[in-house]
C-alpha cells in the first residue's frame, strides 16, 4: 500500500499530467504553469474522492505546496476517524 504522501504525488501526477518521483521532496503550486485554479479544483476532488473525505472549502483553496496538502489529508483523515469512532 502506498503511503500517503506517494498517493498524493500520483494524484498531483494525474491532475497536471506531469511525471513526479514518489521520492520529490517538496512541489510548490508556484513551480507549475498547469497548477492553476481549475487544475486546484480537479485535484481537490480527487484527494476527496481517493481517500473519502471531505476538505475544509477554505483551506482547500490555500494549499499551496504539497506538504500543505498532505498536512490537510491527515488531518481531514484524523478527523474522520474520530467521527467514526476509530
Amino acid at each position: 500500500m502506498p503511503t500517503l504522501r506517494a498517493r498524493l504525488i500520483e494524484l498531483l501526477s494525474d491532475t497536471l499530467q506531469i511525471e513526479l518521483s514518489s521520492d520529490v521532496i517538496e512541489v510548490r503550486r508556484d513551480d507549475f504553469d498547469d497548477w492553476d485554479s481549475v487544475n486546484h479544483l480537479r485535484l481537490i476532488m480527487d484527494v476527496e474522492e481517493a481517500f473519502g473525505i471531505s476538505l475544509d472549502e477554505e483551506q482547500a483553496a490555500m494549499v499551496s505546496s504539497l506538504d500543505a496538502l498532505e498536512t490537510l489529508v491527515r488531518a481531514a483523515l484524523r478527523e474522520a476517524a474520530r467521527e467514526g469512532g476509530g
